[in-house]
């Protein structure tokens, strides 16, 4: 009997955890199958797991937990990350795609614990939902760490840097990172100044969120320079975005998304 009462105070947490009351719970099972089936979707580190994707070659997305997806934010999460990330990029570092409830409607790229090469995507769709910009603007920034952290630009372990470390390790000499750190952030903006450089310089950031750090300021201006129009202003914002033209691989990304 204890071991039935815990349970089913760990089913109706779950259960309250994913937006689910015990009275809808109660009406719709009869067993102990949906109870087991939310606690293996339960994940403590991203909160509730709507649906999870094992990334195979050819950026192939295959489902985890069997669960169709139903609603079109969804199926747009999937479908900007396939058009915008490289099939080379995809297959040596993407290894899991996972559209969540998070505590905080956050969505990050991160190198899998106990694989450092290999990296999940987590979205959470929700916080997004109906703002379709967003998801996919959301989706695209997120793809960018994945080609800009991986390990064929960053140096995990090093010595002495001679480039500039970062969290992740030492950016390579050839990395977009750092040439994008030469371009416009070596000796005028600094790693990890919150939102006050933002306010100092707002036309040298697409986004308040870019000012955070070099590799947020990387990823949303690719962002901008994968969804938008090419840009004619000459503030030092619209200067990053061009100065993505200048690799073919990432006007190729552009011109792919563009094409609809």
């Amino acid at each position: 009997m204890r071991n039935s009462n815990l349970k089913i105070s760990l089913a109706i947490a779950l259960a309250a955890i994913a937006g689910i009351s015990w009275s809808e719970v109660d009406a719709s099972v009869s067993n102990w199958n949906f109870y087991e089936t939310l606690m293996e979707e339960f994940d403590p580190d991203i909160n509730f797991v709507r649906h999870d994707f094992d990334v195979v070659r050819g950026k192939q997305f295959v489902s985890v937990n069997e669960v169709d997806i139903t609603t079109s934010d969804d199926v747009l999460m999937l479908k900007t990350i396939k058009k915008t990330i490289p099939t080379h990029i995809s297959d040596q570092y993407l290894a899991r795609v996972v559209l969540a409830e998070t505590q905080d409607g956050s969505a990050y790229a991160a190198p899998i614990e106990g694989n450092e090469r290999k990296w999940e995507i987590v979205i959470d769709v929700e916080a997004h939902e109906g703002d379709r910009k967003d998801l996919k603007q959301t989706a695209i920034h997120e793809v960018a760490h994945v080609m800009t952290l991986n390990q064929g630009q960053v140096e995990a372990d090093y010595g002495t840097c001679n480039t500039l470390e970062l969290e992740e390790g030492c950016l390579k000499p050839d990395s977009y990172l750092y040439l994008f750190y030469q371009k416009f952030w070596k000796g005028q903006f600094k790693q990890d100044a919150s939102n006050s450089q933002y306010e100092k310089a707002p036309s040298a950031f697409v986004s308040d969120y870019a000012a955070t750090n070099l590799a947020e300021d990387f990823a949303e201006t690719f962002a901008v320079f994968v969804m938008n129009s090419k840009s004619l202003g000459t503030s030092l914002a619209d200067q990053k975005v061009r100065s993505l033209y200048e690799y073919p691989e990432l006007v190729k990304i552009r011109v792919q998304y563009q094409a609809g």
